[in-house]
């Protein structure tokens, strides 16, 4: 018996030097973690943050430009040279730089300049607007189960009544057969998290829902391949 005391006795012990062990390791990491985010410079991060930013917002816009090769496109300037743009101020920042509407009939550019000074679209507020939604809660089918808030219970829906209002000027309500009009022939690409997946799908149901015959849109991957591949794409078959 007295064997088998000193046994457990010897594997308690054993157990708690590996406890005080594992606990001081934990300890001196996280100190170690504490004191390396305290001593980097947060002006450091942020001017390294801004550079990349900007470069991939700029390659965005040329890349898509360069796409659609309508007549009346956005052009960009180049950025410039000395300093970086505050991140505050990257969507003043690049919106300033548009020297025209790639989206826009010359009407419609009318519509959202007023006397003649170009509008920063990026700058202005949500505003309720009682036109309604383009599309129906719960009737576009390409909407994943998780980015469905109608589907999965929310009760409230005002939260679709309301539009972009810009500062200064007024943008035309979104036309989908003026977009897929555009983009016949083309390809638009989503380059992003889960937050661009969600306003890509929103996309989708908003241009599938100016469509007369609905079966006219449809998922080239099943969803088994996109879960695995990382890839969404859907075709457009109609004739406008």
């Amino acid at each position: 018996m007295a064997p088998l005391k000193k046994l457990l006795i010897t594997q308690i012990l054993q157990r708690r030097r590996i406890q005080l062990i594992f606990t001081t390791f934990l300890l001196v990491f996280s100190i170690f973690i504490l004191l390396n985010f305290s001593l980097t410079p947060i002006t450091e991060t942020t001017s390294s943050t801004v550079p990349s930013a900007t470069s991939h917002l700029r390659f965005a816009s040329n890349y898509i430009s360069s796409l659609s090769s309508i007549p009346r496109s956005a052009a960009i300037e180049d950025e410039p040279s000395s300093g970086s743009p505050n991140p505050d101020e990257i969507g003043s920042y690049f919106a300033k730089k548009i020297t025209s509407l790639s989206i826009l009939t010359k009407k419609e550019d009318d519509f959202v300049r007023k006397k003649g000074i170009s509008c920063d679209i990026f700058d202005g507020k949500w505003v309720l607007d009682d036109s309604g939604p383009v599309y129906s809660p719960g009737s576009c089918p390409f909407l994943d189960y998780t980015f469905n808030c109608f589907n999965n219970g929310r009760s409230d829906l005002g939260y679709l009544r309301y539009r972009w209002q810009p500062h200064g000027c007024d943008i035309p309500r979104f036309n989908g057969k003026k977009m897929l009009e555009m983009l016949r022939g083309k390809r638009m690409v989503f380059v992003g998290d889960s937050l661009n997946r969600n306003m890509w799908e929103s996309l989708v149901c908003s241009l599938r829902m100016s469509l007369v015959d609905k079966k006219t849109v449809f998922e080239v991957s099943g969803k088994r391949q996109f879960r695995s591949e990382g890839f969404y794409s859907f075709k457009f078959k109609v004739v406008i």
